[in-house]
């Protein structure tokens, strides 16, 4: 299961769409009860309650930091 958006509303919501990190099974299981009130991914994102996760960057190793 994939993490698609990041919830960071702080218990608000929007009608029809979960108050917690949504995933690619969200999207394709609400997908025509959001097409119908025009929620997609950007209007998700624009409603300040949701955010693309980051993406982790892989941690260099100290020993090859420091040159040994």
């Amino acid at each position: 299961m994939t993490i698609r958006l990041v919830y960071i509303g702080w218990g608000a919501a929007l009608y029809n769409v979960p108050a917690r990190d949504l995933t690619d099974d969200d999207f394709s299981e609400r997908a025509q009860v959001w097409k119908e009130s025009k929620i997609d991914e950007t209007a998700l994102i624009a409603s300040g309650l949701y955010k693309k996760p980051q993406i982790e960057q892989p941690k260099k190793d100290k020993a090859a930091k420091d040159g040994k």
